[in-house]
């Protein structure tokens, strides 16, 4: 929260979303840690990286 300024509601809303956005994810991808499930969760890290912040 510090980080990125955001108050203790703004995380538990992001958090929520990230959540749900996992949990379809890995359904979609079958819940099998396959290359291309590796291969989203690198684009999933690249994208939530901090930018200098």
């Amino acid at each position: 929260m510090k980080r990125y300024h955001v108050s203790e509601w703004e995380a538990e809303q992001l958090f929520v979303y990230m959540l749900h956005g996992n949990f379809a994810l890995n359904r979609s991808l079958g819940w099998v840690q396959s290359d291309e499930w590796y291969r989203a969760q690198a684009l999933i890290q690249r994208l939530v990286a901090p930018c200098g912040f």
